[in-house]
């Protein structure tokens, strides 16, 4: 382990190592990480620093072997496990970076640099508004992590707008149902299908829910119903357009 060396040297130098991470001098980092190695081959913190280090330097390969050497060491260290997370993200690959990086969450829920990696994950896959809920999280922990802050920001604007693009989505529904090109049945599972799509949040969903469970069994025409619903949510996102567009939907729908 670790401290198994002679005045506890590679403690020193893993702390080290940490140290210069903290302040973006990967190179360094790299060199006493690989002392500490040489002094201790089986030091899972050291491996995990190196790892740190590779990635910094985009050596992603070398970085992937490292943490998961670490891994294998000591299978309950967390920040082996986001590290690889990192690696993955790096690579553009956000599925094998969400396993990871829920696999550090599942040892040390408190680690806020892994909520950013995780919350990230999932803005690579259009998952806004769990993105957000994610980078909440981390500021909840670390309130001055501006990684977070500024990611929350931007996944806050993505998630309005996909939340905007589906409420513009329910009006084109209503218009091809008033005019007669879209069936009832048709027009429900049209519903069905957008609530599952990412800006869909919980109140959006309920309402959906309620509309399709609502009109399932009914004849008569959705037109009306779905422009009405359309317009309720629209007026909840101050869009003076989307109201608008929504308002004139509703009363064609009426007429």
């Amino acid at each position: 382990m670790c401290s198994d060396t002679p005045l506890n040297e590679v403690p020193l130098l893993v702390n080290r190592a940490a140290d210069l991470l903290d302040t973006g001098d990967a190179v360094s980092a790299e060199q006493l990480s690989r002392e500490a190695l040489r002094l201790a081959p089986d030091c899972a913190e050291a491996f995990s620093n190196l790892a740190h280090a590779l990635l910094l330097q985009d050596r992603l390969d070398e970085a992937q072997q490292a943490a998961k050497k670490a891994t294998e060491i000591q299978p309950l260290y967390p920040g082996a496990w986001h590290n690889l997370a990192e690696v993955f993200l790096k690579r553009g690959d956000p599925r094998v970076a969400l396993e990871y990086a829920d696999r550090a969450l599942m040892i040390l829920p408190t680690l806020s640099k892994t909520w950013v990696s995780r919350g990230s994950a999932l803005m690579m896959v259009d998952r806004f508004v769990e993105a957000q809920a994610c980078f909440e999280r981390a500021l909840s922990l670390e309130p001055m992590l501006n990684t977070a802050r500024l990611n929350r920001n931007v996944a806050y604007v993505m998630a309005d707008a996909s939340r905007r693009s589906v409420l513009y989505q329910l009006v084109g529904l209503a218009s091809e149902l008033e005019s007669g090109s879209m069936d009832q049945q048709k027009a429900l599972e049209s519903v069905v299908n957008l609530r599952s799509q990412d800006g869909v949040d919980a109140t959006l969903v309920a309402a959906l829910d309620s509309f399709v469970q609502v009109n399932l069994s009914q004849g008569r025409s959705l037109a009306a119903p779905l422009s009405l619903l359309n317009h309720k949510l629209a007026l909840d996102t101050g869009d003076p357009d989307l109201i608008d567009t929504t308002r004139r939907t509703q009363e064609a729908a009426t007429a």
